[in-house]
């Protein structure tokens, strides 16, 4: 009876829990950018790049999905079990390496945009955000799945996720806008021909 009670709440709360847990971080990125580093971004450029992560999930959900474990198990490991090193080299090359890549893409299709190595740094953030979200919001709507053994595996699952996932999805993508910034930046600005 327990159970089924926590299920119940479980279920009636998880919008609004997902909705205030895992957005508040963006909307606090967001709402800092003027304040404390200077970057004016206008609505419809803070949309863009959160648009940017979350269309950048999907090709690292087919990466991590279909193509990784396709080619794992041509090279004759095993995917399937959690306790196999097939199973590992997914989770701890695949994605991570797999993930970056499709995030970086995004950053290089906002270009236009990055006109420093702050700004790089601000649209990769952002892009990283916009991915932990919709990336968040599969594995949690995931744990409803687990039927009744949701009312643990949700609240749990909500936690890890945000207070891991999304700080580090924005900061390693923003390592790479900054990169990305830092080259443009110094590609923009050539040293004129003497002689």
């Amino acid at each position: 009876f327990l159970v089924r009670r926590l299920f119940s709440i479980t279920v009636r709360f998880s919008i609004p829990a997902f909705v205030v847990c895992l957005s508040t971080p963006v909307f606090a990125w967001l709402s800092t950018l003027n304040a404390y580093f200077g970057l004016s971004t206008t609505r419809r450029l803070a949309e863009w790049m959160l648009i940017a992560g979350m269309v950048s999930a999907a090709p690292a959900v087919v990466i991590n999905s279909f193509v990784s474990p396709i080619l794992l198990n041509g090279l004759g490991f095993e995917t399937l079990d959690p306790m196999n090193l097939g199973y590992g080299m997914i989770l701890f090359l695949s994605a991570p390496i797999g993930e970056e890549l499709c995030k970086a893409a995004a950053i290089l299709a906002l270009t236009r945009f990055i006109d420093s190595p702050r700004r790089g740094f601000q649209i990769g953030f952002t892009v990283g955000l916009g991915f932990a979200l919709l990336e968040n919001s599969i594995y949690i709507m995931s744990t409803f799945a687990a039927g009744e053994a949701s009312a643990l595996v949700f609240p749990f699952t909500s936690f890890v996720r945000g207070i891991g996932s999304i700080p580090a999805h924005g900061l390693w993508t923003g390592i790479s806008g900054y990169a990305i910034g830092s080259y443009l930046s110094t590609r923009a600005v050539r040293p004129a021909k003497t002689g």
